[in-house]
């Protein structure tokens, strides 16, 4: 697992520890390497408007 692969787990893990239900992150069209990371955890697309991709995962 990378570092950012870890990154993505702790705060999962934390949100998990504050009760929240849902991550929600916003990214844009061109950081390819960021979309591929986080489809690769299991977030998925839910909006894409004006250059900007959102992705949300159940936690």
């Amino acid at each position: 697992m990378g570092i950012a692969q870890q990154v993505a787990k702790i705060l999962e893990i934390y949100g998990k520890q504050k009760n929240f239900t849902t991550i929600v992150l916003e990214t844009n069209d061109d950081w390819i390497s960021a979309i591929k990371l986080y489809e690769y955890c299991r977030y998925q697309e839910f909006a894409h408007f004006d250059g900007n991709i959102h992705l949300k995962k159940m936690i």
